[in-house]
């Protein structure tokens, strides 16, 4: 049973939020946490809690056997959301990509949750709508999209839908590397990526054996290669580095740019703490000698 906490305010994005879980019910059992916090000097609480009680509604009306807990809080609801997110397996926000109005979920809200969430968060736009099929996974260089890749492709095995995994290069800029401009050929370059891509398509197929996966190798502006995928996508997950204050670094500028696309979905999945890790490794291994004494 997948643990989703949604951000409820008082824009109509955190109800397309909604929409986009009511949506996912059809696919994953779940139970849904929906949160919201207010400030006791400028908000109204009755209208908070009305606003919870009528959403809880919403989603048992359309789905009967989910069940929905609702919670307020007199706190910040960045600070409520990353603190509630360690016992959630999924976050669900909604965000106003293309308009500037008064709310919590606007602006850099949605860089923040996905930042410091300890699991893995969907940003849904106020213009997103139902019917799209398809997960793009956007392959980073580096490790930071390695969970990600997992999460997507549980994704589409449970959707019964196509996987496709996009990475783009580009050659180095002779003024900042030009020794290796000079000594890498562009084609060696690219083979090298292409060999990346094939390590990721490998880890989809590990964790999920009968998805469909389709491959994009491309050379260019990685954000820009991935506005060119999104036409008919569901959703689309890109990794990050993990917890911390530091949006602009941590976060990374493909990110960024995606949080503000429109349209379609974005599932920010957190690359596990070191700590996480090495934990997670001395449980396997303590499993594996209990197994072995058996």
């Amino acid at each position: 049973m997948e643990r989703v906490l949604i951000g409820i305010d008082q824009e109509q994005a955190s109800q397309v939020a909604v929409d986009w879980v009511i949506e996912r019910a059809a696919t994953v059992a779940i139970q849904v946490k929906l949160f919201t916090a207010f400030d006791m000097l400028v908000d109204n609480p009755v209208a908070d809690n009305d606003i919870l009680a009528a959403t809880r509604h919403r989603i048992q009306a359309a789905c009967p056997t989910v069940d929905v807990e609702v919670e307020l809080a007199d706190r910040s609801i960045l600070e409520g959301l990353i603190e509630r997110s360690a016992d959630a397996d999924l976050v669900v926000i909604g965000s106003h990509p293309h308009r500037h109005v008064r709310s919590v979920l606007t602006g850099a809200f949605p860089s923040a949750v996905v930042t410091r969430s300890h699991c893995a968060t969907v940003v849904v736009p106020d213009d997103w709508a139902p019917g799209r099929s398809g997960i793009v996974l956007g392959a980073a260089d580096d490790d930071s999209s390695d969970a990600a890749t997992v999460w997507a492709a549980r994704e589409a095995m449970a959707r019964d839908t196509e996987l496709t995994a996009v990475h783009a290069w580009h050659l180095p800029v002779a003024a900042m590397d030009a020794v290796t401009s000079i000594i890498v050929l562009p084609e060696d370059l690219e083979a090298v990526h292409a060999e990346l891509l094939q390590r990721v398509t490998h880890r989809i197929g590990a964790s999920a054996p009968s998805v469909s996966i389709r491959t994009v190798l491309r050379h260019g502006n990685a954000a820009l290669e991935l506005d060119g995928v999104l036409d008919s996508a569901a959703l689309l997950v890109l990794g990050t580095r993990g917890h911390g204050p530091a949006v602009g670094t941590l976060l990374g500028s493909v990110v960024q740019h995606m949080l503000h696309h429109g349209q379609v979905p974005v599932c920010v999945v957190p690359e596990p703490a070191p700590s996480d890790a090495s934990s997670l490794t001395r449980e396997a291994s303590r499993e594996s000698r209990v197994g072995t004494a058996r």
